[in-house]
Parts: C-alpha cells; structure tokens; sequence
C-alpha cells in the first residue's frame, strides 16, 4: 500500500474509480455529499450457495452409473470441475470486504474492497471528513491506495 501523498493543504484520497473531496464523494457519473451519509459499515462479502445445478448433476451421474460407465465419469468430472470453481469464486471473495454506505434519504451505496489496510484508512478519512465542518479537503483515491494533501483533520492519524 502506498503512504499519503502531501500536496498544499489538501488531503486526498482518489483513484480512477473513485474520489473523496471536501464534503463531496464521488465515482463515475454519481456525486453524493458526505453530509447526507447516515451511516457507513462493513462487512465480509457471503459465501454463493453451493448451485442446486451441481447437486443435480451429481444425482444424474450417481443414477447414470447403471446405465453407461463413461456417461457416468462424464457427468462426475462436469461436477467437480463446477465445484473446484465454485469454491475457487469463493475464496476470491474471502480477502474482500464490502464497504456500505447507508443514505439519509434511504438509498444504500455498496463498494468492494480487497486492500483491507486501505479499507481502515478510508474508514478513518470518511469519519474525519463527515465529523469535520470546516471545509477543509480530503481526497481519497480507492484503486491505487492513495491518500494526499495535508489537513489538520486527519493529523495524529497513522496513514
């Protein structure tokens, strides 16, 4: 992960994807205030059920053993195979966190992150940025891990 990066009196954090400003958050077309943030939470992305599809293929082929050897193994080996990568999906997400982004008005923002280092340093900003009413910027850049700038709000904090 990369240290925050100084610039002026402006503490950003920003990536290609997304953009923390002031009081102002934004990613591709969408642009929410901070101030309208009811609250914010994480959480480990769930596990997708094992599919109803691999069960029914192990049932054919258990069911097809009488019948044909080979259709059989066949249809065994289609089943492992979906589940080495079910399971491989799934341990995809287990170094994931899903950060959430609950709305005054309702709406509910979620955002994947795998870097959970950085998932605490953009924790701490949000609660320093939507606490924090006196203007000063903090910017965060989510893909490439990078926080900027210098404000007093974020002083004192470990980065």
């Amino acid at each position: 992960m990369k240290k925050a990066q100084r610039k002026g009196n402006i503490k950003n954090i920003e990536t290609s994807s997304l953009v923390i400003k002031k009081n102002i958050m934004m990613w591709g077309n969408t642009m929410i205030q901070l101030s309208n943030i009811a609250y914010i939470s994480t959480e480990e992305i769930p596990d997708r059920p094992i599919p109803i599809g691999l069960y029914l293929i192990f049932l054919a082929s258990a069911l097809s053993s009488t019948i044909s050897r080979y259709v059989s193994l066949s249809l065994m080996i289609i089943a492992l195979v979906w589940g080495l990568y079910w399971n491989y999906e799934n341990m995809q997400n287990y170094y994931k966190r899903l950060l959430t982004i609950h709305m005054n008005y309702g709406k509910t923002l979620y955002f994947e992150i795998s870097d959970l280092v950085f998932l605490e340093h953009v924790l701490t900003v949000l609660r320093c940025s939507i606490s924090d009413e006196s203007g000063r910027e903090v910017s965060i850049n989510v893909k490439d891990c990078k926080f900027s700038g210098d404000t007093q709000i974020l002083n004192g904090i470990q980065l």
